[in-house]
């Protein structure tokens, strides 16, 4: 994925085993690879379906790993296990900025 205005690169895979979703994040920002180390490769179905301030995604975004708040990763990483746990379909999001 396009991180957007930081330029930076970022791959996610999802996949579930089990009542387990296996994730691996690779990304061209040392704060989104701290993050992705600190969040770990194994979250659980039940897990991923807390508030955000509960869910262990957004909880990995904390001081520590000084993720920039506008981020697009861990909202990415988020859906992509929602989709693997049946939560949610395969659709692609999209962000449109309008003029008026």
């Amino acid at each position: 994925m396009d991180a957007g205005n930081c330029g930076f690169k970022a791959k996610i895979r999802a996949e579930a085993q089990g009542s387990k979703i296996k994730v691996k994040t690779v990304s061209s920002c040392g704060k989104v690879r701290k993050w992705a180390e600190k969040l770990g490769e194994e979250l659980g179905a039940t897990e991923i379906t807390l508030p955000v301030n509960e869910n262990p995604v957004y909880q990995a975004a904390d001081r520590e790993t000084s993720i920039c708040p506008p981020c697009p990763v861990p909202p990415a990483l988020l859906l992509a296990v929602w989709v693997e746990a049946g939560y949610a379909l395969r659709k692609t999001p999209q962000l449109t900025f309008k003029n008026e």
